[in-house]
């Protein structure tokens, strides 16, 4: 691609790949870094390409040592506690992802157009993960939820799964508890910390001391290690 840069956007380099570019009005050197999961370059006005391409290849070893991890990437498998999700390609229909759930296996087939450094691929993968996550929490969750809340002796008014999956789970006043879909990417035993922190709500309200022991009692003297745990919990969709 030989010439000017004369307008930010995704440019292709040969040793590099799909670069996005911007051009910044007081940049007087060429800068690039990863920004979610693609690499940006910000250039000074009417740079040649030959000059960026020539800077993006001297900064391609310190690049690639700080590049991040990729969220997803082609013939990845993804195992959780009651199935699993494969990401393939797929070249015939490449402008499109399929996604399909045949139990206990999810697949997500990216069509061969689809720039897997991009952010918005990550995206889209992380969509369909969430609609297979979706389809499968009623019959994974409630389940537990009825088993643990047996265990502790109580009775909530009601159970739902919630689509949300910044909100991991709620009980409202009345006494219904909901559950977040996305806590089926847990182990177990984090899944029975989230219920049981739920169902500590329906004698405490609040985060009070006497909370903290109610669920304490719950998760067998286990609450403030389950909690840090659950801190830590690395999400495979993003959130």
């Amino acid at each position: 691609m030989p010439g000017y840069i004369n307008a930010s956007g995704n440019y292709r380099f040969e040793d590099i790949g799909i670069v996005h570019v911007v051009i910044k009005a007081n940049a007087r050197s060429i800068h690039a870094r990863w920004k979610g999961g693609q690499l940006q370059a910000t250039v000074p006005p009417g740079v040649e390409y030959d000059v960026v391409d020539k800077a993006l290849r001297n900064l391609e070893p310190r690049l690639e040592q700080i590049k991040p991890d990729a969220l997803y990437y082609i013939g990845q498998r993804m195992e959780f506690p009651e199935f699993a999700i494969e990401i393939s390609s797929q070249s015939y229909v490449p402008d499109k992802m399929i996604m399909r759930y045949d139990p206990p296996l999810g697949t997500i087939q990216v069509g061969s157009r689809w720039d897997m450094s991009k952010p918005d691929t990550m995206s889209q993968i992380s969509k369909y993960m969430c609609r297979i996550a979706q389809h499968i929490a009623p019959q994974v969750l409630l389940p537990q939820a009825h088993q643990i809340a047996s265990r502790v002796g109580k009775a909530p008014l009601m159970w739902t799964i919630s689509n949300g999956h910044r909100t991991l789970g709620h009980c409202s006043a009345k006494g219904v508890i909901a559950l977040s879909y996305a806590i089926v990417f847990f182990p177990v035993h984090l899944r029975e910390f989230a219920i049981c922190h739920e169902l500590a709500h329906l004698t405490e309200m609040n985060h009070s001391p006497r909370f903290h022991a109610i669920c304490d009692d719950y998760c067998g003297g286990r609450e403030s290690e389950l909690h840090s745990e659950l801190k830590k919990f690395k999400f495979p969709i993003i959130r």
